[in-house]
């Protein structure tokens, strides 16, 4: 990699596209189907369960809340409600005091949404399944998200978190700005006991069109989530799947940073590097966005175009730029999957681009003609 004095980076290098908000969908999807077949479930049945799971934080759901727009830069009653069923669930009310709002693993009411999928009867079995992922997510997020809920605080964006309508991550679990609570290599405890109350649901469902279900016994089972569970990447949770006989991995892809971004900032910071992110992005979607995978901690600093007035791709967002962000042009490393914003600081004059070959992971590769291309920033180390 050249010797630079400044990396500029856009978001999109960093996270998953929008569409794939799902960040443990290791558990949420991949350990969920995994369990389900092994509780007897046909493929076609393990699928529907883990999509129903998985869903609730994909945002294929009718809904999907987010505490930003619930609790700080707007106020609304029925979204922090909701997003409370389904992720922080509590016998406390909303609008409440968040010590009113306790979160505990495997409670009553982490378990109700499940239940209520098996209580439908033998009747209803083939047409819950996806309500049982559902139920499933919502037990699960009961061990992530233990404890007292805490307020979010939205980076540089003016604005206040209404404390009876936040839900974040607790102080104990790593905080509002931490994606450490989702993290199953640092709860291997914990992350047994949600698997074995999830496998628990799984057997009491009732019997599909009167065919018996195989179950295997949780003592067999339980050795073999010792390598899922302390897997630090997507390259070692794939490696596991694939093991246990799920070759398509694809919805690892939500997961908070893709594979060595996260390594990649850090040695820079540690040689010294000064490290911004550029983005299109409006402010308040970078906070929701900074919420989600707290995304600014990697950075010196971070700048919307917005308040300059005009895009990455205008001319005249350059000038304007350095007006704020004193760096040598020559000596810049910039990085972005637009080939219009690449483009327009080469004009600048930046003396380093390079173009994201695959922006959309799930998606063919672009054409880069013109400029050195990578597929992610790990490949510049």
């Amino acid at each position: 990699m050249p010797s630079v004095y400044l990396l500029l980076v856009s978001t999109l290098l960093l996270i998953a596209p929008e569409r794939a908000t799902a960040f443990e969908a290791d558990v949420h999807y991949g350990l969920t189907y995994w369990l389900a077949l092994q509780a007897g479930f046909e493929p076609l049945q393990a699928q529907i369960i883990a999509t129903g799971d998985e869903r609730v934080d994909s945002g294929d759901m009718p809904y999907i809340d987010l505490v930003a727009m619930y609790a700080c830069l707007h106020r609304d009653e029925i979204s922090a409600r909701r997003a409370g069923e389904h992720h922080y669930p509590s016998a406390g009310k909303i609008p409440g005091p968040p010590e009113t709002r306790s979160v505990a693993p495997n409670s009553s009411a982490a378990r109700k949404a499940a239940l209520a999928a098996i209580e439908a009867g033998a009747g209803q079995a083939q047409f819950r399944l996806s309500q049982l992922g559902e139920g499933l997510h919502v037990l699960q997020d009961s061990w992530s998200n233990q404890g007292v809920p805490s307020v979010p605080q939205l980076g540089d964006v003016p604005s206040t978190c209404d404390s009876r309508l936040a839900w974040g991550h607790p102080e104990t679990r790593g905080g509002p700005a931490s994606h450490r609570a989702d993290l199953t290599m640092y709860w291997p405890e914990d992350t047994v006991a949600m698997a074995q109350a999830t496998y628990d649901i799984l057997k009491q469902y009732p019997s599909i069109s009167g065919a018996q279900r195989k179950v295997r016994n949780w003592d067999e089972i339980r050795p073999e989530l010792d390598d899922f569970i302390k897997a630090p990447t997507k390259t070692e949770k794939a490696r596991w799947f694939a093991a246990h006989g799920m070759d398509d991995v694809s919805f690892l892809e939500g997961i908070s940073l893709p594979d060595g971004a996260e390594a990649f900032l850090q040695k820079l910071k540690a040689r010294g590097k000064r490290v911004v992110l550029v983005t299109n992005s409006h402010p308040e979607t970078l906070a929701i966005k900074d919420e989600r995978v707290a995304l600014t901690r990697y950075f010196d600093a971070c700048y919307s175009s917005h308040p300059f007035d005009v895009p990455k791709e205008n001319p005249a967002f350059w000038p304007r730029f350095a007006a704020r962000e004193d760096f040598t042009p020559q000596r810049t490393l910039f990085v972005d999957d637009s080939l219009a914003v690449l483009e327009c600081a080469r004009n600048y004059g930046i003396g380093h681009l390079r173009a994201v070959r695959r922006p959309d992971t799930g998606a063919p590769p672009q054409a880069t003609a013109g400029f050195a291309s990578i597929n992610g920033v790990a490949e510049l180390l």
